[in-house]
């Protein structure tokens, strides 16, 4: 499936996640906030993984039950953890295509999040629009499409959010119309699920930084359940 969903967030827990990015980022980054624009948008995606961990609010609205409910009805599922959240940064509609670039090369795929995450038992991904123009139609992308046609994974309305299988395939191709959005992805897993290596996973190491070894069950300490 893959489902938009209305009013999701609303403008104030988008405005909050915004503002804790930046101090997230500009940590991570180890530069001023006032330098964040200077940035390119591959160090804000490296610097922008697993925000959750790094800030209170963020994961308050991150790990909230009630996102994570929505993907468990969709998918009949009894119980849900936390996979990991990343930002995802809109491209300047003059960027160039940058050879090894990481962020580049992470939206150039065609693959599903199964094949592109480092979570064996990943199940679903929701992806937020939480930074919208002032000028943008509050008219959700979904509404104007014919019923045979799904959606966008990139929602042009503040605090819409599109749901996905984890299977489908992952299409990037509509962010370069995005300028000026910013949007994050959220992804959630199964109690069981394993930390594998994915070479095409740019963060696949990340998770050896708490303690994992490849082929790890996920712990309730560092992937808490959220529908249990």
């Amino acid at each position: 499936f893959r489902i938009e969903f209305t009013h999701l967030l609303s403008k104030k827990e988008c405005d909050q996640l915004m503002a804790e990015r930046l101090n997230v980022l500009s940590e991570r980054l180890k530069t001023s906030k006032a330098n964040m624009k200077s940035t390119s948008p591959s160090s804000q995606f490296m610097a922008g993984f697993d925000l959750w961990r790094a800030n209170p609010l963020l994961k308050k609205v991150i790990l909230q039950k009630n996102l994570a409910q929505i993907s468990a009805d969709l998918l009949e599922a009894r119980s849900l953890r936390i996979g990991y959240d990343q930002l995802i940064p809109s491209l300047p509609s003059t960027t160039a295509a940058i050879q090894d670039d990481p962020y580049q090369m992470w939206l150039g795929q065609t693959s599903s999040l199964q094949e592109i995450c480092s979570i064996q038992g990943v199940v679903s991904g929701l992806i937020l629009c939480i930074k919208a123009p002032q000028d943008a139609l509050s008219i959700a992308e979904s509404e104007i499409k014919t019923a045979t046609e799904a959606p966008s994974l990139f929602s042009t309305t503040l605090g819409n959010g599109v749901y996905f299988t984890a299977d489908s395939p992952l299409d990037f191709s509509d962010l370069a119309a995005r300028s000026g959005y910013a949007y994050l992805l959220i992804t959630y897993a199964k109690n069981t699920s394993v930390y594998c290596k994915k070479e095409n996973d740019p963060h696949t190491n990340a998770f050896r930084q708490l303690g994992y070894n490849f082929g790890d069950r996920l712990s309730d300490r560092h992937h808490p359940l959220i529908i249990f």
